[in-house]
């Protein structure tokens, strides 16, 4: 990536000379400012020992000074901050992204990108890239790491585009290999550039059997099965609907706090064909999502419960509750993704018959914590609950959020998803509704 950026950085100097000479003349400023100092304190002692003449004690200060100013030392001194000068401006040169003068050298090379009639006549002309061979300006989605996203609590795989605008991010589900769980990845990510920086998929892991896991379980998982690494990719398309893969590897590594390592090993041309892209069809267990019917309390109340009615097999559920925003809130934190307990048996796992219905301890509302002139209310849920506080009479409209619950269960493979908005009421009472009308299932990540 520095290579590349210093090219194009050079090419950028042959059009814009000026400023790139300005810019390089920076590394030698402290060597010019160095000189004019050493020559303006010999100037000094000249005229200082022809007035006074060399047998005084301050005569023999003034030669000590210009003894000093020309001492070996400063050359050294000098070398050494020039030598960080210079890597400084390379690692200006390395990272500024340079993204106008980008643009335009592309417009420059390709013509079929500009709007002039040759550029016209260039797109109605322009081959298909041909198998196998990379171009020059092209998307490269890589994998950073793979590990714990502290601003929503969850884990999953943090992503950089090194490369241009890669549209349609989306990275398919992955079989465990012999554990019998898929690594399932939320739905595409529309547009992903280098000014993104990273960014963070996340992760959870699906059994036709089991209960389903958070990905901070994956390196368990693959140890209990003692699978040492796992091989997926990362789909995306350019502009100009040319699409890409890059291979990628998940490995075991206890040195890191997460237990994994995410490594890059090579990109590869799909092409626009539709049949290269085409997925494997899903299995019978991956088309049917959970089958349950979720209905919050009603009316305003000091505890928020959702009922959860179940009209597919016995099967033993979790839910999860994923707080998507936070509004008038007086002291906002980070949004988490928190497990939801039952009220049944007070746990995160229950195991519901066909048209049982049971239901989860979601909110709750007080007063007096710490004193009796504050309010609050908090989601109920582990690792850590998610609480407002406010001054009571002091902050109108009052708090509340936007969450999705999520219901993950053991007999199939997506889980259920709806929207809900909890909103505080007055006097230590809430108030829960849907934000949606219709429910909505989770898109398959590999579709």
């Amino acid at each position: 990536m520095f290579w590349k950026r210093t090219k194009i950085w050079l090419q950028y100097a042959k059009r814009n000379r000026w400023q790139a000479v300005g810019f390089l003349l920076f590394g030698i400023i402290p060597l010019a400012i160095f000189h004019l100092l050493q020559r303006q304190i010999e100037v000094w002692e000249d005229a200082y020992l022809d007035k006074h003449g060399t047998s005084t004690a301050a005569s023999a200060f003034v030669v000590v000074v210009d003894f000093i100013a020309h001492h070996p030392i400063w050359s050294i001194i000098l070398f050494a901050v020039s030598v960080i000068l210079g890597l400084l401006i390379h690692a200006y040169i390395a990272t500024h992204p340079f993204h106008e003068y980008e643009k335009e050298a592309v417009s420059h090379d390709r013509p079929e990108e500009s709007g002039s009639p040759e550029g016209q006549k260039q797109r109605e002309t322009h081959g298909k890239p041909v198998a196998g061979q990379l171009p020059e300006y092209r998307p490269l989605v890589i994998p950073a790491e793979y590990g714990r996203n502290s601003e929503r609590s969850s884990y999953g795989l943090f992503i950089v585009n090194p490369g241009y605008t890669a549209l349609e991010v989306h990275i398919p589900t992955v079989g465990v290999a012999s554990s019998g769980y898929t690594l399932v990845f939320p739905p595409k990510l529309t547009q992903f550039g280098e000014r993104d920086h990273k960014c963070f998929m996340e992760a959870w892991l699906e059994h036709p059997t089991l209960p389903g896991r958070d990905g901070g379980q994956l390196s368990n998982v693959m140890r209990t099965a003692n699978i040492d690494s796992l091989n997926f990719v990362i789909r995306y398309k350019d502009l100009d609907s040319v699409w890409y893969k890059s291979n990628c590897r998940i490995e075991l590594d206890v040195s890191l706090q997460s237990g994994l390592r995410a490594i890059f090993l090579g990109q590869a041309l799909l092409g626009d064909n539709p049949e290269e892209l085409q997925e494997s069809p899903p299995s019978a267990e991956m088309i049917h999502a959970v089958h349950v019917e979720l209905t919050p309390s009603q009316g305003q109340a000091d505890r928020m419960y959702l009922e959860v009615e179940n009209f597919g097999e016995k099967q033993t559920f979790h839910a999860q509750c994923r707080v998507l925003a936070r509004r008038n809130d007086p002291n906002p934190q980070r949004l988490l993704t928190l497990d939801l307990g039952w009220v049944r048996n007070k746990a995160r796992e229950l195991e519901i018959r066909r048209g049982e219905t049971c239901s989860l301890y979601v909110a709750r509302a007080g007063q007096g914590r710490p004193s009796r002139d504050i309010e609050w209310i908090e989601i109920v849920g582990s690792p850590e609950r998610v609480q407002s506080q406010w001054a009571i009479g002091q902050v109108t409209p009052l708090p509340e959020y936007d969450v999705e619950i999520v219901i993950f269960g053991g007999e199939n493979q997506q889980p259920y998803s709806e929207k809900f908005t909890i909103r505080a009421g007055r006097e230590c009472a809430l108030e829960m509704f849907k934000l949606k009308a219709d429910s909505e299932v989770w898109e398959d990540a590999g579709s």
